[in-house]
C-alpha cells in the first residue's frame, strides 16, 4: 500500500476563524489561504479535546494578522476539496510571486447591491427590514469535522430598504435567530448565484446578525413584492443529486425551479 501523499499550499492566509467545539474528539477552526492572484483554498485545523489552540494555529493567526506569505505543509485533501491539517503540519515563511488581495466588507444600498457588490472573494454588509422569511429547512451535508453527514439548517428570506430588496440565504445560528419584520444588519455576506443564474446573498462563517437600533419601517415595497412573487410563483426544491458545496465558509445551493400553475 502506497504511503499517503501530503500537500503543501503557499500563499497568504486571508482569514482564520475562532476555534469551534466539535461534537466528538476534536475542536476545530477554519481558515482560507490565497494561493494565487484570485484563487483560494480552505484549510481546517484540528485540536484534540480539551485543547483549543496549537502552535500551528497560533502561527496561522500570526501570518494572517501580519499579512505575510507562508507555506502550509503536511495537508491532506478530502473529497470536498478542503485541506486538513495533521500533527506533522507546519507553517513557515515562503516567498510568492503574487500580491495579497485586500479583503473588504463594504456596506451597500440594496437597490444596487447585486450590481455593485465586490468580487466573490469579498464580503458586504447589508441593512434593512426582514420583509419575508421562508420556513427553516434541513439538509444532510458531509461534515469535515465529524467525517459523516450531519443535518444543516438553512432558510431564505427577503431584506429590503428604501433603495430596493435582495434575497438572502441564511445558515445555522443566523437562520434560527433572525425574525421576520425586524430591522437588522447582516455583516460579511457574500454575493453568489444559484444553478438558475439567480443572484442572492449568503452567510459565511464570519457573518454576524445585528439588530438595528433604528427601525426600517419605510422600504421599497415594489422590489420586495417582486421577490415574494418570484419565490411563491415557483416551486423551489433542493437538488440533492448536486450536493451543496462550501464557498468560503458559506454554502451555495443548486436550486431546481419548477414552474407552478400561478407562475407566468
Amino acid at each position: 500500500m502506497s504511503a499517503k501523499r501530503f500537500k503543501t499550499l503557499s500563499g497568504f492566509l486571508t482569514n482564520v476563524s475562532p476555534v469551534k467545539e466539535g461534537k466528538k474528539q476534536h475542536n476545530w477552526a477554519e481558515g482560507h489561504i490565497q494561493t494565487g492572484g484570485s484563487t483560494e483554498e480552505k484549510v481546517l485545523f484540528f485540536f484534540e479535546k480539551p485543547k483549543v489552540s496549537s502552535s500551528l494555529y497560533e502561527n496561522a493567526l500570526s501570518a494572517c494578522n501580519n499579512k505575510t506569505a507562508v507555506a502550509v505543509s503536511g495537508l491532506s485533501e478530502d473529497k470536498d476539496g478542503s485541506f486538513l491539517t495533521c500533527r506533522t503540519s507546519e507553517i513557515k515563511p515562503r516567498q510568492v510571486t503574487f500580491n495579497r488581495r485586500e479583503m473588504t466588507d463594504t456596506k451597500i444600498d440594496l437597490g444596487s447591491a447585486l450590481t455593485t457588490a465586490p468580487s466573490s472573494d469579498d464580503t458586504v454588509t447589508i441593512s434593512g427590514r426582514v420583509v419575508k422569511l421562508n420556513p427553516i429547512t434541513f439538509i444532510m451535508k458531509y461534515d469535515n469535522v465529524t467525517h459523516q453527514k450531519v443535518k444543516k439548517t438553512y432558510r431564505t428570506g427577503v431584506v429590503a430598504d428604501l433603495t430596493g430588496a435582495v434575497m438572502v440565504m441564511l445558515w445555522e445560528d443566523i437562520a434560527n435567530d433572525i425574525r421576520e419584520d425586524s430591522s437588522i444588519t447582516l455583516c460579511n455576506m457574500r454575493s453568489t448565484i444559484d444553478g438558475n443564474e439567480f443572484s442572492y446573498f449568503t452567510t459565511t462563517f464570519r457573518s454576524e446578525l445585528k439588530n438595528s437600533l433604528e427601525s426600517c419601517d419605510d422600504y421599497d415595497e415594489d422590489a420586495a413584492e417582486a421577490l415574494r412573487v418570484r419565490r411563491t410563483g415557483l416551486r423551489v426544491r433542493v437538488c440533492m443529486a448536486s450536493c451543496p458545496q462550501p464557498v468560503h465558509g458559506g454554502y451555495v445551493l443548486h436550486w431546481v425551479a419548477t414552474q407552478s400553475v400561478s407562475a407566468k
